[in-house]
């Protein structure tokens, strides 16, 4: 996925061959162009080994279950990433539609500005040559590439950044827009026939797309590309393959260890989990290694020895509170200019080293949690003064009452609520709080100590 499912432009070739490289100089044998199900069954390879780890990812892009799915023109997102970083020559009109609002439609939509095919050549001589004298015509005739979102501009999925910077290459979007039928001439497809979105959510923020009848408008294109969403496909495992399977269709396991229902067989990665970010796969990876090495060879980890320090929090002479994170601008990557923006060049840039070391400043100090511990005995049970919601400069915290919170009916007073992956460790909270209820307590491994203390050194 990463060299098939990533544009060139976002993760350049060079890095993830030298990513392979180092697992190649760790000893892992690569058996390529090997498929399950083809060339051995998953009892072959249960047999051959000591375990069996599956990471096949999420492969299948959705269809859209409207008419005129099936017309020549209408490809997943999925499909047209792995055939442009194949180099598998794909013929795509002048008009290209992306129907989805992340960042996998981004990064359909991008390559197709970039694609070109609009100039084709029969067999040429020089191939690279061919592919110059193309990449220039596609500029020069400037490919329409619009976006068909469900969502409003504030309710994107995709990384705002993604958003900047196909605005920047004239990636159109029309928003609250979403399919009713694709529409063709001589079965292939000419336009995609669209309805407006009244709302994306529902009252309890679950996705649930309300369509507004009679608001049918069509946008014309050659060129139709679905991205909006991607299943497992477990058809490699033939039958009976004994492993339990989730009601979406995912492969069950422990949450703990990754270990599946069959002995021996393990599981991560999307195919687990649903389409996530990488480096995600990444820590199941790990995880699942070292489930698998106790499997095999009956090992474990000695238990990790962790410290827990609690900040003076009523002072300011901390290393959160000398507001780093608050000072310092975030710093961003130059980006390569726009008439240089091809399918294979990096659009962003590394900060030059003045900017880097700046930019490591502004640590967020993710090992310091914001505690909420009431006592009685002590006194410093929260009075609801809300004086915590008033000062977090993010917003990540609330004050509700305990009639809000399931579970909680006919309960009387209130509950405080925080946003964990918002909170900036400012600690604003805590020094604000007048009965002293709320903490910065940091929690680290023991051998990370000296670590932990070269932190608290001002920069």
């Amino acid at each position: 996925m990463l060299r098939l499912g990533i544009p060139e432009y976002r993760l350049p070739r060079d890095v993830i061959d030298k990513e392979v490289a180092f697992v190649r100089w760790l000893g892992v044998e690569f058996r390529l162009g090997f498929e399950v199900g083809r060339d051995a069954t998953l009892d072959d390879l249960a047999r051959e080994f000591g375990a069996v780890f599956l990471a096949p990812g999420c492969r299948k892009g959705k269809l859209l279950n409207i008419p005129g799915a099936e017309l020549r023109g209408v490809l997943t997102a999925l499909d047209f990433l792995a055939k442009v970083n194949l180099g598998v020559p794909v013929e795509i009109g002048q008009r290209v539609v992306v129907v989805g609002g992340g960042s996998v439609a981004y990064d359909a939509a991008r390559s197709a500005s970039r694609m070109e095919s609009q100039v084709l050549f029969s067999e040429p001589s020089n191939p690279r040559l061919a592919m110059d004298a193309a990449a220039v015509a596609a500029r020069v005739l400037n490919r329409d590439v619009t976006m068909v979102a469900l969502e409003a501009s504030h309710e994107m999925p995709a990384d705002p950044r993604d958003v900047a910077e196909g605005a920047e290459e004239r990636v159109r979007v029309l928003h609250r827009r979403g399919p009713k039928e694709v529409v063709g001439v001589a079965g292939r497809v000419t336009a995609l026939r669209t309805l407006g979105v009244a709302r994306v959510f529902d009252e309890l923020g679950r996705f649930a797309p309300e369509m507004i009848e009679g608001s049918e408008r069509e946008v014309p294109c050659d060129t139709l590309v679905l991205a909006v969403g991607q299943v497992a496909d477990l058809s490699f495992l033939g039958e009976g393959h004994g492993i339990g399977t989730t009601p979406r269709g995912l492969v069950a396991v422990d949450r703990e260890t990754l270990a599946t229902s069959r002995p021996g067989v393990f599981a991560g990665g999307d195919v687990v989990f649903g389409p996530r970010i990488v480096i995600e796969a990444v820590a199941d990876g790990r995880r699942a290694a070292r489930s698998i090495d106790t499997h095999v060879t009956g090992r474990r980890d000695a238990p990790q020895r962790h410290r827990l320090r609690v900040f003076d929090t009523f002072g300011y002479d901390h290393p959160f509170a000398r507001g780093d994170y608050e000072k310092v601008a975030r710093g961003s990557p130059p980006l390569l200019s726009l008439a240089r923006r091809t399918r294979e060049a990096e659009v962003e840039r590394g900060l030059p080293p003045g900017a880097s070391r700046r930019e490591g400043t502004r640590c967020l100090h993710c090992w310091v949690h914001t505690v909420f511990d009431a006592s009685r005995a002590g006194g410093t049970e929260c009075v609801e003064c809300g004086g915590c919601v008033d000062v977090c400069p993010e917003q990540c915290i609330d004050l509700v009452s305990l009639r809000r919170v399931e579970g909680m009916d006919g309960r009387r007073g209130a509950a405080l609520l925080k946003d964990e992956t918002a909170c900036i460790r400012c600690g604003l909270c805590a020094r604000r709080c007048p009965v002293g209820l709320i903490t910065m307590q940091a929690l680290y491994r023991e051998e990370e100590a000296p670590l932990a203390r070269l932190a608290d050194e001002v920069i």
